[in-house]
């Protein structure tokens, strides 16, 4: 059988239908922010990396939820409204270019670069030169969970 408490707290609506004086303060900080800025604002959730040696374009409406890693040593452009899940990785040494609408899965990777694989044994292979050449994703493009992109 259970508690008064118990139902009680079954009754009592969830901490994000209460209306209290925190939440309304934290409305009205979000409404003031929209009214400043009427397109939406980049997002980049948390324990992501972002190291810029060369340069990164964000459009309008860019969200990366947590745990993305973004290396931009060359070019990284990435146009409006693009989702990124828990994970994604963008390394450029040369360039990457992501159009309008696009949408990327967990763990999902983009790299413009590649180890080399030439000199035979007696190069060690961090010394090789690296494979490089531009990735260019369309618009509209879907790229499922835990799936490589890289320049062939």
């Amino acid at each position: 059988m259970a508690s008064a408490e118990a139902i009680r707290r079954q009754a009592e609506p969830s901490g994000l239908h209460r209306l209290t004086a925190r939440n309304l303060l934290g409305l009205a900080r979000w409404l003031r922010v929209r009214s400043q800025h009427p397109v939406n604002l980049f997002f980049l959730g948390p324990r992501s990396r972002v190291r810029i040696g060369g340069t990164l374009r964000v459009g309008d409406a860019v969200r990366f939820l947590s745990d993305a890693v973004i290396d931009a040593h060359g070019t990284i452009e990435i146009d409006d409204d693009v989702y990124f899940a828990q994970g994604v990785t963008l390394s450029a040494f040369e360039r990457i270019s992501i159009g309008d609408h696009c949408i990327f899965g967990e763990y999902a990777s983009v790299h413009d670069n590649d180890h080399g694989l030439g000199g035979g044994g007696e190069q060690p292979v961090g010394l090789r030169p690296r494979a490089m050449g531009p990735v260019v994703i369309g618009r509209n493009v879907w790229i499922g969970a835990k799936r490589p992109s890289r320049a062939e």
